[in-house]
């Protein structure tokens, strides 16, 4: 077994990670083409003292 050093691992790292975001980054744009299977209503959270909503993406 050959002994590996720490700049070889960082090299391997690198490619691997390099390679699994080339992969991702191309897409198969199957969920752009796609419509949704139901309708989600906006969720807002309500500004104290005045009558306009914010609009939020999720509530924790």
């Amino acid at each position: 077994m050959t002994t590996q050093n720490r700049r070889s691992m960082l090299q391997l790292g690198s490619a691997l990670a390099a390679g699994a975001l080339s992969a991702f980054a191309t897409g198969s744009g199957a969920s752009a083409s796609g419509k949704p299977l139901f309708a989600m209503a906006g969720a807002t959270i309500p500004v104290v003292g005045s009558d306009p909503v914010f609009p939020v993406r999720r509530v924790y």
